[in-house]
């Protein structure tokens, strides 16, 4: 049995592959969200992911670790992927590789944008998948015109970082984003996305050559070394590593430790079900012997185990919005005086440029 360990909000991400590419093994495979397990007196002794890990908050963190710590100390030889104590905050992991000369760009807290970074850089949430929530910024002044209107319309500085941007593209002006999972060790090549703009979501640029490029690359695992390495400085177990390649060397863009693993076969393009399926193949072979160990019985959790919620950035984003409408408009409704924006560590601006900046 292996059980997969996500937030509530984010229990679609690997249910969608086994109710179809993955049907072999359903009856092998748990979905149970932390909130579920909060409430629970006992669980199995099996193999887990722990994943969804940058959802959860630092407390949030540390009560999976003691569920971690409980399940290895009843049963040690289980599979117990991703331990909770080590996992790496985004801003965490790419300073680390950064500084050990894995990745060229480096990234900072929005509550401290340096003076003297590279740009052009981009704003982006913290721990969320969402991608930039910015353009290319190309100057300080650009930057504090960005960090003020996210202010503004409500996001908390210390919730974004500062990116350094990277460019990946090749010669031929496409950018390319690589997919691929480590497994207990192990790297499994997922995708290429190709475009021509440097925010890569999904493959806008798809032809037979780039069907056969995405195939070798599933086939021959380039990037192999590099990225075991990267999971072992990492402490990573289960995610997926998304990365592209500058001057032939691979830069982490993020480790998402509860990946999307498959879309319903119909919604794929017919032209590129052959790499899915291929794909499919490979990581079921990774996951089957983890699915097909036996259950060792039961863990009983503390009797004070079920006294509290678990705590996940979720639940503190939804205490937020309950005081979000309020916020705002005191916000708005103040001078924006040079006091009041020094309070977020800006300069006085022009008006209209205050104006505009909260108005996006």
């Amino acid at each position: 049995m292996l059980i997969y360990l996500t937030t509530a909000e984010a229990m679609e991400t690997v249910e969608c592959f086994y109710n179809t590419w993955g049907r072999s093994l359903a009856s092998q495979i748990e979905r149970r969200s932390y909130e579920d397990v909060a409430t629970c007196r006992r669980l199995p002794l099996a193999n887990y992911f722990f994943s969804d890990l940058e959802r959860l908050s630092d407390e949030g963190l540390e009560r999976a670790d003691r569920l971690w710590s409980a399940l290895h100390a009843a049963a040690p030889d289980l599979h117990l992927g991703n331990r909770p104590a080590h996992h790496l905050r985004r801003r965490i992991l790419l300073e680390k590789l950064y500084e050990n000369g894995f990745n060229k760009f480096t990234v900072y807290p929005a509550t401290e944008p340096p003076l003297h970074t590279r740009f052009p850089v981009f704003v982006r949430y913290a721990n969320e998948h969402w991608g930039p929530m910015t353009d290319l910024l190309r100057t300080q002044s650009e930057l504090r015109r960005a960090l003020r209107r996210a202010v503004l319309i409500g996001h908390r500085l210390r919730d974004l970082l500062v990116v350094e941007f990277c460019d990946t593209s090749s010669a031929d002006g496409i950018y390319r984003k690589y997919g691929a999972y480590i497994v207990e060790g192990r790297v499994v090549p997922r995708h290429i996305f190709c475009s021509r703009h440097w925010t890569v979501r999904s493959s806008d640029l798809v032809d037979e050559a780039k069907l056969a490029e995405e195939r070798a690359y599933l086939e021959e695992n380039p990037h192999r070394q590099e990225l075991e390495a990267i999971a072992a400085l990492a402490s990573v177990d289960y995610g997926r590593f998304d990365y592209g390649l500058a001057d032939g060397r691979v830069q982490i863009f993020e480790i998402n430790s509860n990946p999307l693993m498959m879309r319903n076969p119909e919604t794929y393009a017919e032209e590129r079900l052959p790499n899915q399926l291929f794909f499919a193949e490979m990581i079921l072979d990774h996951i089957r012997p983890l699915a097909a160990a036996p259950i060792q019985g039961e863990l009983d959790l503390p009797v004070d185990w079920t006294d509290e919620p678990w705590p996940t950035r979720s639940s503190a984003r939804t205490t937020r919005r309950a005081r979000l409408a309020g916020e705002l408009d005191r916000i708005r409704r103040e001078s924006l005086s040079r006091t009041h924006l020094h309070t977020f560590g800006f300069r006085q601006s022009r008006s209209s440029e205050v104006r505009s900046a909260g108005h996006p």
